[in-house]
């Protein structure tokens, strides 16, 4: 209190719960930069990994999706949300006709082009990465990219929505995955996917023994105790958290979120890896 006012005063601890800071070595995700993640998973020194090898599965699985559908269409488009620094959009520019990004940062966004100069080549044509929030998604690709009249948002436009290499399993608490998956289903429309790709809760084993305990660097130093392989959860002594679904999990959330009647809901699951996808194909769009 000072004179006639009074003030809150909210100091803002680390994970760890203690007013010291970090030590050297066990940094938080807040101070990561995009490029300690990215080798990790995508650099050259990380082929043959595990997590390499799924990324490559899950480049694989858009390319056979789209590879089966295109006959049918005029033309196809991926939606990615949260696509960071546009990974799977370097590898499928030749399977598609339109690559639609929305990413919540945008030095992500300056990243990906900086690193995957073939992109930043068709940027504006057939490349559109913009800053948006997922919960706002729809509108963000009509504010920024296509207005609603435009072919993209034609029937005659396969339209994919998606999030990858457990980007959904990473956005904070259940009203924002909620929101952020419905307008995915919103904007693929009738006739349209979505996929959802996640951490499987089996391959939790397999994350720890060959990802996490190599890179202390992302998650701080962990040991076997930090693992809940039955709930699928992991928590490092830094305080970083992660969790890996099961499949009834994501079935649960997928149809929660479907903003249609059920029956216009076809739903596969995929396993490749250490990952699973949710593979959604909207047959209609029926009102519940």
């Amino acid at each position: 209190v000072r004179g006639l006012g009074i003030f809150a005063i909210c100091e803002v601890l680390p994970a760890n719960g203690s007013a010291e800071p970090i030590e050297a070595g066990n940094p938080t995700w807040e101070n990561l930069t995009p490029l300690v993640w990215r080798n990790a998973i995508y650099s050259e020194k990380a082929a043959g990994t595990a997590m390499a090898q799924l990324f490559e599965q899950q480049v694989a699985l858009f390319k056979d999706i789209f590879d089966e559908k295109r006959q049918a269409y005029d033309q196809c488009a991926i939606v990615e949300v949260g696509m960071g620094t546009a990974e799977l959009f370097s590898k499928i520019t030749g399977n598609v006709d339109t690559l639609v990004g929305v990413e919540l940062s945008q030095p992500m966004i300056d990243l990906a082009f900086e690193l995957h100069g073939e992109l930043k080549e068709l940027s504006g044509s057939k490349v559109h990465l913009v800053q948006g929030n997922a919960v706002e998604l729809c509108d963000v690709i009509e504010r920024s990219v296509y207005p609603k009249e435009h072919a993209f948002w034609s029937e005659k436009t396969l339209r994919l929505s998606c999030m990858c290499m457990n980007t959904f399993g990473i956005l904070p608490g259940d009203a924002l995955k909620d929101a952020a998956l419905r307008q995915m289903f919103l904007c693929a429309g009738a006739g349209g996917l979505v996929i959802v790709g996640c951490w499987h809760s089996e391959s939790l084993p397999q994350g720890y023994k060959e990802f996490y305990r190599h890179h202390p660097e992302l998650c701080g130093p962990c040991s076997e105790k930090d693992f809940d392989y039955e709930k699928g959860n992991f928590r490092s002594e830094t305080g970083y958290e992660s969790h890996w679904w099961s499949k009834e999990e994501l079935e649960t959330i997928v149809k929660r979120n479907f903003p249609w009647a059920l029956e216009g809901l076809r739903l596969r699951f995929e396993v490749r890896g250490l990952g699973i996808f949710a593979i959604c194909e909207i047959v209609q769009t029926v009102s519940c």
